[in-house]
């Protein structure tokens, strides 16, 4: 199965390729046209994604479940505000986190506080650059307040309901 999602992007490469050398053939000026918006895109793309990349590496190496643990333990808001960081910033699918999150439940962590963490997982910060790109930063900004605030009201509704 994953030779087979392999060779498919390899064709999707290829096709891409093929594409281009028609247009580069037969369309010398829509070549030009379309390699100049490749290439324009790609120069608002990278910082970004070399951005996105540092704070994913630096994450990753400095956020571990037992510092997770210890930082649910304090008391009022910056508990809650650093599930929704931890969640924005934590990388792969939810489903792999599953198992992580039933050992901290089972050492005291609260669900309201779990439900925030996952809630935050949808605020993905490998998406930020080409949200930026083809929205705005503004955009980004105002969407990402909304559903952090989101992920926190569902979190804390979540606490009271299981209480």
């Amino acid at each position: 199965m994953k030779h087979k999602i392999k060779l498919g992007k390899v064709w999707f490469l290829i096709i891409v390729f093929l594409i281009y050398f028609f247009l580069l053939l037969f369309n010398l000026e829509l070549f030009l046209s379309a390699s100049k918006f490749f290439f324009n895109s790609l120069a608002k793309i990278i910082p970004a994604f070399i951005f996105v990349f540092m704070i994913m590496t630096i994450i990753n190496y400095f956020l571990t479940p037992e510092k997770i643990l210890n930082f649910s333990r304090k008391k009022g808001i910056k508990k809650w505000l650093f599930m929704v960081l931890s969640g924005i910033l934590s990388t792969g699918p939810p489903f792999l986190w599953y198992p992580l999150l039933t050992k901290l439940k089972k050492q005291g962590l609260n669900p309201g506080l779990i439900a925030t963490f996952l809630y935050s997982k949808a605020l993905v910060i490998s998406f930020l650059p080409l949200l930026i790109f083809y929205f705005s930063f503004k955009y980004m900004i105002v969407l990402y307040f909304v559903l952090a605030i989101a992920a926190l009201v569902q979190g804390i509704i979540i606490s009271r309901v299981m209480r």
